[in-house]
């Protein structure tokens, strides 16, 4: 029994009856949402499934889909349009012609039977023939073929050969060529059948995101313990304050010619006034990132490494036994959040690691979210190298500087409370195999995170002011 069927498509509920091949008994496991694989799904980790179609038919929706909009998915130029609906007009004319001719031909074959000695009488000629509504119909095709030039069938293949070769013109342009990531990326057309539309764009609409943007999603910033790590700027960001700064300077330079030019006409004669504009002084160039201070792989644009180094080297000293002596409590305590921070972001997740040969480490996530933070967590020392359920392994990377090795942590999950629509929050309990400690790690909307804490949002305001300033400043960007 499906429960989606019902109107709830985030359930499924079934039986499954396996029949044991020595002891014939029958056993039942319980099918839920996490036994479905949704079309696209691909399989990991796993050498083969049994499987069972339960979506099919023609009432399916992504049958329905196709059959419904089948028609409208094909798109049509405005040139095309108008020389469809020309060429019927040029057939109706066609037509109509072929049909008043052989109206006529067959009146006048009427007109003529009386006349005998106007008549062709050969013995081979059919005497139904000479009838005249036979006549005139055979006359109506006569007249079509004569006219078969009225409607240009050349002209269709001729567009489309035109077409073709516009098309293969436009991804050899030079001029619509693009490097990225060091690679020449040149214009690809996917159809030919839209090539005039190019230069008559009058309205382009486009959503909140991913049609006219790279669509990425990578990690900035981020808060333990109450202190901030990272600035967050992106290259928006940086543009608005490029621009206001160049607004504000041609603010003060229009203000300060405005002053000059008074003080001339107050103090100088006219014929004696010499009025020298201030020049516009350019924004001063907005200081460049550190190259050392940066944290730059796959969905990672980090420029706070240093710190970063310091308190995750700092919390793995303290785990060898190596507390420096210099440190503080406040140093002690930011470390130990920041590793708790970036063992949480490598655990509480549904990536699954992809190991291919001659390749680095990659990962396959179902949401853009997790596989930035697990992106994250890898380049900052806490790498996700194997989920082989119910075991998770990390590999932990100390900073170079530390003197401490690497070394390995498994983790086995004992419950997974997965993300969903109402929760708005997802909940790992896991249990390392080594020390035999449980971890419960939990992410999601602070929203909702923020009642669940200890003392609540009143304490998180009071204990970590940076916290309260990031999601004030965040919450009117949704």
């Amino acid at each position: 029994r499906n429960r989606a069927s019902f109107g709830q498509l985030d359930a499924f509920s079934g039986l499954a009856h396996f029949q044991d091949p020595d002891t014939h008994k029958v056993k039942e496991n319980r099918l839920t949402l996490d036994n479905l694989l949704l079309r696209g799904s691909v399989l990991r980790n796993s050498g083969f499934v049994y499987g069972l179609v339960c979506y099919t038919g023609h009432d399916s929706k992504i049958l329905m889909n196709n059959s419904a909009r089948a028609a409208e998915r094909i798109k049509r130029s405005s040139v095309e349009h108008m020389m469809n609906a020309n060429i019927l007009r040029m057939f109706g004319t066609q037509f109509s012609i072929c049909l008043i001719a052989g109206i006529l031909a067959g009146v006048y074959q009427a007109a003529i039977a009386e006349d005998p000695y106007l008549m062709d009488n050969n013995s081979g000629v059919d005497e139904d023939a000479t009838e005249p509504g036979f006549f005139g119909f055979q006359r109506f095709f006569t007249w079509f073929i004569l006219f078969s030039g009225f409607v240009p069938i050349s002209l269709l293949v001729s567009m489309e050969m035109v077409k073709f070769f516009q098309a293969i013109f436009m991804m050899w342009d030079e001029k619509m060529m693009h490097v990225m990531q060091g690679e020449e990326k040149f214009c690809n057309v996917q159809t030919s059948s839209l090539n005039e539309e190019l230069g008559q764009v009058e309205f382009v609409f486009s959503d909140k995101t991913g049609t006219l943007t790279c669509n990425t999603l990578d990690f900035r910033k981020f808060i333990a313990g109450g202190s901030q790590f990272g600035t967050g700027e992106t290259d928006i960001s940086r543009a608005a304050k490029r621009r206001e700064a160049q607004l504000s300077s041609a603010k003060r330079h229009s203000l300060q010619n405005l002053a000059h030019a008074r003080h001339a006409s107050n103090h100088l004669s006219p014929d004696s006034a010499s009025i020298k504009p201030v020049p516009l002084t350019p924004p001063s160039p907005e200081q460049q990132d550190d190259p050392e201070d940066l944290l730059v792989s796959p969905h990672v644009n980090f420029n706070d490494l240093r710190r970063l180094e310091e308190a995750f080297g700092l919390a793995e000293l303290v785990r060898a036994g190596r507390t420096p002596p210099t440190a503080t409590p406040e140093d002690l305590d930011e470390a130990h959040h920041v590793r708790e921070f970036l063992l949480a972001l490598a655990l509480c997740n549904t990536v699954f690691p992809v190991h291919e040969p001659d390749k680095p480490l990659g990962m396959k996530a179902s949401s853009p979210d997790d596989e930035a933070l697990v992106c994250f967590s890898n380049a900052a020392g806490v790498r996700f190298i194997d989920r082989s359920p119910p075991l998770i392994t990390l590999e932990i990377v100390p900073p170079p500087a530390t003197g401490v090795e690497a070394y390995r942590l498994v983790f086995e999950q004992v419950a997974l409370l997965d993300f969903s629509s109402k929760r708005k929050r997802m909940t790992l309990l896991v249990k390392e195999r080594e020390s035999g400690k449980i971890l419960v790690a939990s992410k999601g909307a602070d929203s909702f995170i923020g009642p669940l804490l200890r003392g609540g949002e009143a304490n998180l305001a009071q204990n970590h002011p940076h916290s309260e300033i990031h999601r004030r400043h965040t919450h009117p960007m949704g």
